[in-house]
């Protein structure tokens, strides 16, 4: 019996180290606006390639407005979205300075 508790006590502790960071509400969220392709292909269902796609499509259009922003990104459907909803963040500050610049541009135009 004094085994069994060694035991579980064990696994108790090793569940408390490796997986309560992920029912943490403080975990650590991706800015999609700022992230490195290595920290976007942290989260579920985007490796590598989808990762250099947000950056490119980041690049090329400024930055995401809303985190459902990044659905228009090709390979980043609804199914995507929602397993990640809760690991994403944009920078409104920077999502607003990104709209007026672009806004500007076609003015001058």
């Amino acid at each position: 019996m004094y085994k069994l508790g060694k035991v579980f006590c064990a696994v108790l502790i090793a569940f408390m180290i490796f997986a309560a960071p992920a029912f943490s509400s403080d975990a650590v969220k991706v800015n999609v606006n700022t992230a490195t392709a290595e920290e976007l292909a942290t989260l579920k269902g985007i490796g590598p390639a989808i990762a250099e796609k947000v950056i490119e499509y980041r690049e090329q259009n400024g930055p995401f407005a809303t985190t459902e922003d990044i659905k228009k990104v090709s390979g980043i459907g609804d199914q995507i979205f929602e397993d990640n909803k809760d690991m994403i963040t944009v920078d409104a500050a920077v999502a607003k300075e990104g709209k007026k610049d672009k806004s500007e541009d076609e003015k001058a135009e």
